[in-house]
């Protein structure tokens, strides 16, 4: 059996519509206060991610601190609004600050070992930084901007965000809420498959054969198992790619497992073997829950079941552009070796530039400039 394995962005897309609904989410809040046009760059955008804030949930709610905090010299009393709709200040000539110095100092050394929000409430909360002392009002109006970044219920910029990279139309049956900007989803209108329509066409052929399967495995938030909420980013992304008919392992199922399981959705999610041993669950024909369900039992509980056996002499191709994935790949070949399923995984690497293919190199995998080129070396493709 040949089994390949699938990251989405910078491997099935390139991605660029989580970097748009970023800069139009803080865009948006810079209006709703009065600026007269606030432009996060994308050299604003890299710092944050050089800095390790990946999330744009994160970034954005940070970057709305700062366009509140740089208001309250003038503005002392001065909150974020509870939704688009809200009148927000009259027009002024404010200028907007520096997204990018913050973003550094999110990379200071002393922060290293703190998540990204905790990080930005330790620096926002520094009287230091400020020419005058916080009231009691404005941090708690800074904490709640940051201790609700990941919760459609409490964010202004959560909830535009997820309503840009969904659309309004998905935005309001995803999460029964009415939306308020009329908008296409961001991630169809620009994410672009990084596969040409003959290679698409040459793989989805490749899949119709007998034991040859593929799967999406992929950190973007995606549908859960039963009523548990999850937002179809994931399979919004298969449909850019032109590839809805692989079946997806994200981070809907994976948040779904850690209340089961009473984990930090983090705890399975890549460089974790769960995800990567729940993918290939799916991939020969579990269930999302039932493929959940083994790789948790096996990882957690040194629990197997027969079905691993499915797996015996199976080569599995890992397709990646960070090592994450391929870590996660690999652990799942070792434990899988533990229990006696002895599989081959072979690494590959999609990058162009110079920092990520030395990344991708020092765990073993081989580096192609693109995902076309990589296909091209496995057997029988």
């Amino acid at each position: 059996m040949k089994i390949l394995l699938f990251d989405m962005d910078g491997v099935l897309l390139e991605s660029g519509g989580y970097h748009c609904a970023f800069q139009e989410t803080v865009a948006l809040v810079g209006r709703l206060l009065g600026y007269p046009g606030v432009e996060l760059t994308t050299q604003d955008i890299a710092a944050f991610e050089a800095a390790g804030v990946f999330s744009e949930w994160d970034s954005s709610a940070m970057c709305a601190a700062l366009l509140l905090e740089n208001l309250w010299a003038e503005h002392p009393a001065l909150t974020l609004p509870p939704a688009l709709i809200t009148p927000g200040l009259p027009s002024h000539d404010h200028p907007a600050p520096d997204f990018r110095a913050f973003a550094h100092t999110l990379a200071q050394p002393h922060l290293n070992e703190l998540r990204p929000l905790k990080r930005a409430e330790q620096l926002l909360l520094d009287n230091s930084r400020s020419p005058t002392s916080r009231t009691p009002m404005q941090s708690c109006a800074m904490q709640s901007i940051l201790h609700n970044a990941r919760h459609i219920d409490g964010s202004l910029t959560h909830r535009i965000f997820q309503e840009l990279v969904l659309g309004s139309q998905v935005f309001a049956e995803t999460y029964d809420l009415s939306p308020a900007l009329d908008t296409e989803s961001y991630l169809l209108q620009y994410d672009r498959p990084t596969l040409p329509d003959p290679e698409r066409t040459k793989l989805l052929e490749w899949l119709q054969r007998a034991d040859q399967r593929g799967v999406i495995f992929t950190s973007r938030p995606s549908r859960s198992v039963g009523g548990h909420l999850g937002t179809p980013e994931a399979e919004i992304g298969a449909q850019a790619a032109g590839l809805e008919r692989l079946p997806i392992l994200g981070l809907g199922g994976l948040t779904w497992l850690s209340a089961r399981r009473n984990h930090d959705p983090e705890f399975f999610l890549k460089p974790a073997p769960v995800h990567a041993l729940a993918a290939l669950r799916l991939a020969i024909g579990d269930s999302l829950e039932a493929a959940l369900k083994a790789a948790a039992a096996l990882v957690l509980d040194g629990k197997v079941d027969p079905f691993w056996q499915a797996l015996v002499g199976a080569q599995v191709h890992a397709f990646e552009d960070g090592v994450a994935g391929l870590d996660s790949a690999r652990a799942a070949q070792d434990i899988l070796g533990q229990i006696g399923v002895p599989m081959r995984v072979r690494l590959f690497g999609i990058a162009e530039n110079s920092p990520k293919r030395q990344s991708l190199e020092s765990v073993g995998a081989t580096i192609f400039p693109t995902l076309a080129a990589a296909l091209e070396r496995v057997p029988g493709f």
